[in-house]
């Protein structure tokens, strides 16, 4: 991620949106801004937030896994930004933030480190986790592979590591 961010900012303008996490303690973020990169960090929801997370994540349209991701600030200063012309193309490291690109209105690319369903599936497959835990991880499983499809059929490109992943 810091290399392409490298690699943008020689001959763009480029705006890191990110939720805060432990790269921001550790001074990762002054090494972004140090490249010409503009950074903002949005706080990550707290327990009561994360519980309501958790309800959406079960029964809303998306699973837990990305809507855990998901941050109304965040996306109101993606919104503003588009809405005044400083954003021609999103960039979602990872298609747990996809949503924040599909909801810019702009077009937007899905970086997929992994293609989270694979994971998901393997966890719903490991016999040393109680049945319920198992249980749990398939319908996540089910209902991330149905997010992930929409998502990447959404974007504008899909980046992938692997044939495999593209399969």
């Amino acid at each position: 991620t810091y290399h392409l961010l490298a690699a943008l900012a020689r001959r763009h303008r480029v705006s890191l949106l990110s939720l805060q996490g432990e790269e921001a303690l550790d001074g990762g973020m002054e090494h972004i801004r140090q490249l010409g990169v503009s950074v903002e960090l949005f706080p990550q929801a707290g327990p009561v937030a994360r519980a309501l997370q958790l309800g959406r994540g079960l029964v809303g349209p998306l699973p837990y896994n990305l809507e855990k991701y998901q941050s109304p600030s965040l996306r109101g200063r993606l919104r503003q930004l588009c809405d005044v012309g400083l954003v021609d193309l999103v960039h979602c490291d990872h298609v747990h933030m996809a949503p924040h690109g599909q909801a810019s209105g702009r077009p937007f690319v899905i970086d997929e480190h992994n293609v989270e369903t694979v994971i998901w599936k393997r966890f719903a497959r490991d016999r040393g986790e109680p049945l319920a835990r198992r249980a749990l991880f398939a319908q996540q499983a089910w209902h991330l592979e149905r997010a992930e499809r929409t998502l990447c059929r959404l974007a504008s490109l899909v980046l992938l590591c692997s044939a495999a992943d593209g399969e």
